[in-house]
């Protein structure tokens, strides 16, 4: 199977512009740029000179020549794809045109998905400087004895990990917050003779009134960084790396030790008061500020660095991961309680440090990841701008136990490079770009003016820019990214086919600087019928999901724009229905039915799917009233940034049942609760293990069996749905008869509430069972569970005015 870079909402756009543009189907694409096939890897081109990829370029929409461009026999001039342009070839560009219309990976699958072509120019290695890393932990010292332990043996197995992986950190740093933010002098002495035991220990402790490194008073600033400047070179401990980019035993145990003697000379939290959680003083903005300074400070990380690629200028890459356990309740970047006379005031002032600190670390390539465990608001729509602006991420998990420090292992290797700024060309005279929405931000003035120098000194193509205004910069380079772009028609389509072309400059982790074209073709057709049958129900879904998403992040989650996106996805599935529908059934009542009623339309296979999608959406953690804005914001930022088989998880549960024969797919509904005596339920950033009561015991204790049970899936996962994911999902054990049953409840489709003939449509593996057991399973999933305020996707179809007729629930 080829990987699709390009997941367009539908594999052919309908010839008229007005068709396109009022049928109710998104016309765009999900572009994940930095996926891989490894069963066919992607051909590789040299990298000639210092341009940026030695392409061919059109003199007026300036993209790049792919196999889809007509070439004259005489090969005297060649016609663009995407704008019709002849151009001449010149001599220089002869061979290389030739290379790019043969030399490429091509995922066609016309009838499904399109056609796509990848090529990818790359840096002559020997010239390539590796990309190195620096790690810096920054730990919360007001957490309790016994989460502090489990905080420092977790930690201890992590780096343990990362250490030993070729792209492992270079450099190591380590600070706290509590009071006050403290670095801790894990580097060498002066003589660069290893520290002792009672220096290892040793740090700068900066009360709250000197973090102010970015903000504040002259006085403090300049006693901060004298302080940094003294101890800078005992901050950072230097990992002594191969050749080959691994470390060796000795020098892994040497980093292990330093690090082991910093932990355990770290008091835990203690108070005489019993201070609760939530009340205890966290600087956690305030030392964020404070390693800021000291990266700032650092040589490695003023490197200019302009050979290379376009995008990045910095081969460095600083990752920044906060544990924490609460909110920021001290020194800059904390907000006061709302009952505060100046919360107004106060308020703004932290969000604008944290904006400010924010772009101070994104312009050095620091990367804020932050990790919440235990049940205290980490505040995180105050801490968001650090992490989306960075590139990070914010998670929260139960405890500090497997799960927390696996995703610590699975957010440092999710990198595959740095550095990145992509562009998009379009055929101008028929579309035109209205969002992209993703991990990005606006290309920088340092970015543009050297797409122009390049775009005027290259060899091919004429002058101007590289980079066109739909240029945009990412904020990280992961395998997992997914950007949306959403178009609309300028005018109607005289051609076949239309085009669009994505580019992308990343340096990768092997200090290759990197430079891929992505070109993609969808037909055009004149048909209604043909432009539905090609709509992909997923990539349709996610791309309206993430425009909902937001809508509903600007609007602070509000109730009641909450339940207008809601009702507005609803009324979009049924025009889409309407408009295609070959059949409509109309009402038949008197006058005032005609009038003041929607027809109901037929839901066919093709757009089932679809609205399944969007009920499932309607019942996520960020459309839900009761869940907390953590734990939204949360939700919203990863699914935001990500593909559309990631995002597709988070929407749609993924169920499933390990049997004899291996795994069984299973409908996410609640028929499964009485039909199977275990399975799994994968939500994306969480997991869910179903395990039915033994009625033989009547105990809801967790035993034996439920463990084993919980341990063959936890197995399962790890070895075939885990590898390589980001983030590690969370898995809870659902006992029936527990509190933790009701979270995988929620997620199910709460068929009980339907009919019995309608559930055996819904759900095929109960008509295949014999009569007596079916209503065996029917009587007894009624009685074991209340009927909810929740519609059934059936009763929310009827709502809507939309029918299934006996369309089967889908399966993802």
């Amino acid at each position: 199977m080829t990987v699709r870079h390009v997941r367009a909402c539908a594999s052919k756009v309908p010839r008229d512009a007005a068709v396109g543009n009022t049928c109710k189907v998104p016309l765009g694409a999900i572009v994940s740029p930095f996926l891989s096939n490894k069963k066919t890897p992607m051909p590789m081109m040299p990298w000639q000179g210092k341009r940026l990829g030695s392409g061919v370029r059109c003199v007026r929409c300036r993209a790049m020549a792919s196999r889809y461009c007509h070439v004259a026999e005489d090969r005297v001039t060649w016609r663009c794809a995407l704008c019709g342009q002849q151009n001449k070839v010149k001599e220089a560009d002869a061979s290389r045109l030739l290379l790019m219309q043969t030399n490429h990976d091509n995922g066609d699958d016309e009838e499904n998905h399109g056609s796509v072509s990848v090529m990818e120019w790359v840096s002559d290695a020997s010239v390539s400087v590796k990309v190195r890393r620096t790690l810096v932990l920054l730990i919360d010292v007001t957490l309790d004895a016994d989460h502090f332990e489990m905080l420092r043996v977790g930690l201890l197995d992590f780096l343990g990990k990362v250490l030993g992986n070729k792209d492992g950190p270079s450099r190591l740093a380590m600070a706290s917050f509590g009071s006050v933010a403290t670095l801790y002098h894990l580097g060498e002495e002066e003589g660069g003779e290893e520290a002792t035991t009672s220096s290892v220990v040793e740090g700068d402790a900066f009360p709250v009134s000197l973090q102010g490194c970015i903000g504040g008073e002259e006085g403090q600033r300049g006693l901060a960084v004298a302080t940094l400047e003294a101890n800078l070179q005992r901050y950072f401990l230097e990992v002594n790396r191969t050749e080959g980019g691994g470390v060796s035993s000795g020098e892994r145990e040497r980093v292990l030790r330093r690090v082991e003697r910093t932990l355990r000379a770290i008091s835990p939290f203690s108070s005489r008061r019993n201070t609760p959680n939530h009340e205890r003083p966290r600087c956690l903005v305030g030392s964020l500020s404070l390693v800021s300074k000291a990266i700032k400070m650092c040589e490695w990380s003023l490197d200019d660095g302009q050979q290379g690629g376009l995008g990045g200028s910095n081969q460095n890459l600083t990752s920044i991961m906060v544990v924490g356990g609460g909110n920021c309740t001290k020194g800059p970047g904390s907000i006061p309680s709302e009952d505060h006379p100046k919360f107004i005031h106060l308020e703004r002032e932290a969000l604008s440090f944290i904006e400010e600190l924010a772009e101070f670390l994104t312009e050095r390539s620091v990367v804020v990841d932050i990790f919440g465990a235990g049940h205290v608001s980490l505040d995180v729509p105050c801490l968001y701008p650090l992490t989306q602006n960075t590139g990070g991420c914010l998670m929260m998990y139960e405890t500090f136990g497997k799960d927390l420090f696996a995703a610590l292992e699975s957010a440092y290797n999710r990198f595959i490079g740095t550095s990145a700024v992509m562009d998009f060309h379009l055929s101008a005279d028929h579309f035109n770009v209205d969002q992209i929405v993703g991990p990005i931000k606006p290309v920088s003035a340092k970015n543009r003016r050297r797409a122009i120098a390049e775009g005027n000194g290259g060899s091919s193509g004429g002058g101007g820019s590289l980079l066109s205004d739909n240029a945009v910069e990412l904020t990280s380079v992961e395998y997992d990214h997914g950007i949306t772009l959403s178009l609309s028609m300028r005018a109607d389509i005289p051609g076949d086919s239309t085009f669009f072309q994505v580019e992308v400059w990343y340096a990768s982790l092997d200090g290759c600087w990197r430079h891929r074209v992505i070109t993609s073709r969808i037909s055009v057709t004149s048909s209604g019928r043909e432009f539905i049958l090609s709509v992909d129900p997923l990539a349709v879904g996610v791309t309206l999901a993430k425009k909902a998403m937001v809508d509903i992040r600007k609007a602070k989650y509000s109730r009641k724009v909450v339940d207008g996106v809601k009702k507005d996805l609803a009324d979009r599935i049924y025009d889409i229905a309407r408009n295609f529908s070959p059949k409509v059934r109309g009402d038949s009542g008197g006058i005032v039915a005609r009038f003041f009623s929607k027809p109901t339309c037929l839901l066919k296979e093709e757009l089932a799917i679809l609205a399944e999608f969007v009920y499932h959406l309607g019942r996520t953690v960020a459309f839900t009233e009761n869940a907390h804005r953590d734990e939204k914001t949360c939700f919203v930022a990863h699914f935001l940034r990500c593909g559309v088989e990631s995002c597709a998880r988070m929407v749609w549960p993924r169920c499933l049942t390990l049997g004899p024969q291996g795994p069984v797919a299973l409908p996410a509904a609640d028929i499964a609760l009485q039909m199977e005596q275990h399975f799994l339920m994968d939500c994306g950033l969480d997991c869910f293990v179903w395990v039915k009561s033994n009625s033989a015991v009547g105990s809801t204790a967790v035993g034996d069996r439920e463990r084993s049970i919980l341990a063959k899936y936890n197995e399962y996962m790890w070895h075939f749905m885990l590898r390589g994911r980001f983030p590690a999902p969370e898995m809870h054990l659902c006992m029936e008869g527990t509190g933790n049953a009701r979270y995988l409840q929620s997620r199910l489709i709460p068929t009980r509430q339907d009919t019995p003939e309608e559930q055996a449509d819904q759900v095929r593996g109960l008509g295949s069972l014999e009569p007596g057991l079916r209503n065996a399973h029917i009587t007894s999933l009624v009685s074991s569970f209340h009927c909810t305020d929740e519609p059934s996707f059936r009763e929310w179809c009827r709502q809507t005015s939309l029918s299934c007729g006996s369309q089967a629930l889908g399966i993802l």
